[in-house]
């Protein structure tokens, strides 16, 4: 049985796949970039589609740098079993091989940097400290 937290990712993954799967994702994407104001910076979380990059690669006024943050699946589960609604292994798994989740590879080899996420916290803090530090100077030249 799905705990209440599982259910409502459940059904955001269920919707994200019924807005794929249904041909609206590029409306949805270019919905986003409308929102966007010239000049700000922005960090947007969640990219599941080679078309969530191709729309946010070619209609914004600024560059664009992908950031593939990556853990194991084992240090995943750790990370989220009882506080995410995930009460067993099998549940998880369930969750992460949903169709949703399918063109991460995709993602992950266009990724500008990929940034292990096998350690605490603050390193990983550390890492996006460093990358943002880089991509400024590469957006300022």
């Amino acid at each position: 049985m799905l705990g209440e937290e599982n259910l409502e990712r459940s059904a955001l993954r269920d919707w994200g796949w019924d807005v794929m799967s249904g041909g609206q994702q590029k409306a949805l994407n270019e919905t986003l970039v409308s929102k966007m104001k010239p000049g700000i910076s922005y960090v947007i979380d969640g990219l599941r589609h080679p078309m969530d990059l191709e729309t946010l690669s070619t209609h914004t006024d600024q560059p664009f740098y992908l950031l593939y943050i990556e853990a194991s699946p084992t240090i995943r589960w750790q990370r989220v079993k009882g506080r995410d609604g995930f009460r067993t292994w099998e549940e998880f798994k369930s969750a992460d091989c949903h169709p949703i989740e399918g063109n991460l590879r995709l993602l992950k080899e266009r990724a500008y940097k990929i940034l292990p996420n096998e350690g605490a916290l603050e390193a990983l803090h550390l890492t996006l400290d460093e990358t943002v530090k880089e991509v400024k100077g590469l957006v300022q030249r």
